[in-house]
Formats: C-alpha cells, structure tokens, sequence
C-alpha cells in the first residue's frame, strides 16, 4: 500500500479521486489544492506518489508545484489534466512523470498509472555497476523491496491477485460503472 498525496483545487473531483485511491488499495495520507497546501502535505506526510492536477489556482501551477517538491525528494509523479495542448504537455514531461491522465479518465486507466509509477523501479533494479539497487526486508512474512525511489514494494496476495485478474479481463463497459 502506497500513500499517495491527491492535489487538485477541484474539491469534488479530488473526493472522488481520493476514493477511487483507496478503493484500489492505497493510502490517500493528503489533499491539498493549492501549490502551498501541497508543499506542507508533502512534508508533513512524506508520500510514496503525487497526483497532481497540472491547472492549479494561485501562483503555481500543477508542473510548478512538482518542480519545487521533487527539488526537495524526487518521487514518482502522476499529472491528471484536462489539457491537451502541446505546450502543457511538453512542460509535464520536463518533470518526467510517469503518467499523464487527461480527465475525465477510467479507473483501470489510474490502477495501471499508479501501479507503474510504484513498481517501475523494480524493473530497474540493477545501478550502472551491475549490482543490485534495491534493499530487501521480510515484513510480516512477505518479501518487500525497495524500488528506484525508495517505494515498499510488496507482491499482491492471492485474493488481490484474483482481484487485479478479474478487473484486467472485464470488459469496457463494466468500468462505466466507476464513472
């Protein structure tokens, strides 16, 4: 389980965000709506993953806001937008995100989005030199690893497994529902 910071200056859209979080699994440790309220959130609950809606009111926006935290501790970022631009997404991908969800999005589209971002470290799990970046610990009789950015990863269980394998073979349709 992951704590995730949700920052959007939509109330509603960020409620519904932080529940479809949590519903997947992870901790939703702080919402902030503004660049401000997302740099206390982020050092006060030191969050696993940010999402992060690029058009933020006040004096900085979304790509601004991630600038400034990932000075202070890279992380992995998601940036949920409604912009399409070629300008906003050029600036988003100097930030080097991992996703980047144009609303309004589907829940498999953020499970797969959110499960990337966490375990794309595992994929790199060997530095230039050849040995292994990642440090292991046994908590509570599960393997755990660390990936790239310093992310607990801990293998899904049989029941999240089945879960996981009954979302990816649903039809499209079966996720409208989430909407």
């Amino acid at each position: 389980m992951a704590k995730v910071l949700v920052v959007d200056d939509d109330l509603m859209f960020a409620l519904d965000l932080q529940h479809q979080v949590e519903r997947l699994g992870h901790e939703v440790v702080g919402t902030a709506r503004n660049a401000s309220e997302a740099q206390l959130a982020f050092q006060q609950n030191h969050p696993d993953l940010i999402l992060m809606d690029v058009a933020l009111n006040g004096q900085m926006d979304g790509i601004e806001t991630v600038h400034a935290l990932q000075g202070a501790r890279p992380l992995p970022v998601i940036f949920i937008s409604s912009a399409n631009d070629a300008q906003t997404i050029t600036r988003a991908v100097q930030e080097a995100p991992y996703a980047y969800l144009l609303k309004p999005f589907k829940i498999w589209e953020l499970y797969e989005s959110i499960e990337l971002a966490l375990h794309d470290g595992d994929q790199d799990a060997c530095r230039e030199d050849g040995h292994p970046s990642t440090a292991s610990a046994d908590v509570a009789g599960a393997d755990s690893s660390l990936g790239k950015h310093g992310i607990p990863f801990t293998p899904a269980s049989e029941p999240q497994q089945a879960e996981i394998k009954v979302i990816a073979h649903k039809p499209k349709e079966f996720f409208e529902l989430f909407r």
